[in-house]
């Protein structure tokens, strides 16, 4: 990576802007590029499986809605448009998706800081923040919080661009990206509360540009999300009652809030030694005072400090004050304007010729570091020792034991399997055609299937045996034509599990020539 990088060659005339700019996209260009082809090809060749949030998001996907039962409809959409493209689910497709979400939210950081800063300084910027755990290892899962990024990201651009510029297309991008954050995750009304107070603490309530601009904005943010709000009144809001449960899950706020600051410091840590290298090694002769700032430059900063902290404090508000629970993962896209403030307070005035040559070497240090690290831990020292882990488990086995099971009981394929999201998903990912999940028999899970399915499609029920007992399976015994139970090695030896399941097979009405499922309806 560090030889590629360095073979794209600072122009000749550097004294323009333009052309600096324009050679600090390319190198960051090539790094997106050569960032989200290595975690793709990871995710696809060295793990046998999947999060558990990605697996989630393969059998979501298989419908079109408006909102599922935890979330809001945006990550589930764009999985279904990727998989209609692509022929099926996969881990590649899934990790490039994830990746992508993060590569794009860098774009738009670029974006931003090229607004406030230097080309050179802004490459600083983004380095920095590709180097939060949560644009990196925690990427690699296909949630919420991941897709949440670039529309986060978006939103804060436009947001400063349509302030500075006043231009009616920014109001609008504003408007669009902060709708399709809330399409991807509630939390994204914490980031959006951070530019309301930037808009009450900088006293832009005062132009009637700003607020003309504001209007037409949340005229948009209206229009994206009323699909959405529909589907809430509609459905009785199952996914604030979602919300309202995990919020109240909690052990305990010192617990909580120590965990979560633990959390917050392990995931920054290499961005903040790679500032502290950064600054402590470039030569002090090229390390001038930055001249004093002016009205704009103290906005800039005040700008990055509010988006930062704001929805950091709003979410740590109600686990402080009432003991709600937090998950670290929740923050995921609040920290994206950390990069851009730590360049801006101190590299704005390095002109330290050799910076850039030395970003870009640590760079590539700490991105295969992290990436060598993850894999060996997370998949390929699990493999070896035998170890059961999330990623080492056997998923492609699992899929062909479940086909081998209703090859051997019924006729046609597999159209419909019950079970639990994650052995569902887990058969769904590998099996063509892709069966669909019924999510533990219960139709407030999917909403877009019912029993007449499983009478016209037949099914393949396969759940883990500490969940068959759910009364929700029984009236699926009832009817089965076959039934026993299998086992799966997770892992081997000492350090291995053995996961048992019962199956039950229920053969499909009149061949299978009534099956027709919703979302294939015209």
């Amino acid at each position: 990576m560090t030889e590629s990088m360095s073979s794209i060659q600072a122009p000749a005339a550097a004294s323009d802007p333009a052309l600096r700019a324009s050679w600090a996209a390319r190198q960051l260009l090539l790094f997106g590029v050569l960032y989200l082809t290595a975690w793709t090809l990871g995710a696809a060749f060295i793990s046998r499986a999947m999060h558990l949030d990605s697996i989630e998001q393969v059998v979501w996907a298989q419908s079109w809605q408006w909102g599922y039962y935890k979330h809001p409809p945006l990550p589930s959409a764009l999985m279904h448009a990727l998989n209609l493209a692509f022929g099926g689910p996969s881990q590649a497709l899934t990790a490039f998706a994830a990746q992508g979400c993060s590569v794009i939210a860098m774009a738009y950081v670029w974006l931003l800081a090229r607004c406030v800063m230097p080309p050179r300084i802004a490459i600083v910027a983004v380095v920095l923040d590709s180097l939060l755990s949560y644009h990196t290892i925690n990427a690699l899962t296909l949630n919420h919080n991941t897709v949440s990024l670039p529309f986060t990201a978006a939103a804060l651009y436009h947001f400063y661009r349509a302030v500075r510029s006043g231009k009616r297309r920014h109001w609008i991008g504003l408007g669009v990206a902060a709708g399709l954050a809330m399409l991807t995750k509630y939390s994204a009304a914490l980031a959006l509360a951070g530019l309301l107070v930037v808009v009450v603490a900088e006293r832009l309530w005062a132009d009637r540009r700003v607020l003309r601009g504001l209007l037409l904005s949340l005229l948009v943010f209206a229009l994206v999300l009323s699909p959405h709000v529909h589907w809430l009144f509609v459905n009785d809001f199952p996914t604030f009652h979602y919300a309202e449960h995990q919020l109240g899950s909690s052990v305990g706020r010192f617990h909580v809030l120590l965990g979560f600051l633990i959390n917050q410091a392990s995931r920054v840590s290499v961005m903040l030694l790679m500032a502290w290298v950064l600054a402590h090694w470039s030569d002090p002769a090229y390390i001038g005072t930055a001249p004093p700032a002016n009205a704009r430059e103290r906005f800039d900063r005040r700008y990055l400090a509010i988006t930062l902290c704001v929805p950091l404090v709003l979410a740590i508000a109600p686990a402080l004050l009432r003991g709600d629970a937090l998950d670290s993962n929740w923050v995921s896209a609040y920290f994206l304007p950390v990069g851009p403030l730590i360049a801006h307070g101190f590299f704005r005035g390095n002109h330290d010729p050799t910076l850039i040559p030395r970003t870009w070497k640590l760079t590539a240090l700490a991105q295969i570091g992290i990436f060598v690290i993850f894999f060996a831990g997370a998949a390929v020292v699990p493999e070896i020792v035998g170890r059961n882990a999330r990623f080492n488990f056997p998923s492609r086995e699992l899929a062909a034991t479940a086909q081998a099971l209703w090859r051997a009981h019924a006729r046609g394929p597999l159209r419909l399997v019950v079970s639990d999201t994650w052995t569902g998903g887990n058969i769904a990912l590998h099996l063509r055609p892709e069966p669909m999940v019924f999510i533990d028999h219960d139709p407030h899970k999917s909403p877009w299937l019912s029993d007449r399915d499983v009478h016209d499609c037949g099914a393949l029920v396969l759940v883990p045996q500490g969940k068959s007992a759910d009364p929700a399976y029984a009236p699926l015994y009832r009817e089965a034509m076959a039934q026993g139970q299998t086992q799966l090695d997770w892992g081997f030896g000492k350090r291995g599990i053995v996961v048992h399941y019962v199956w039950a097979v229920i053969e499909p009405a009149d061949d299978g020539r009534l099956c027709r499922f919703k979302s294939e309806l015209p």
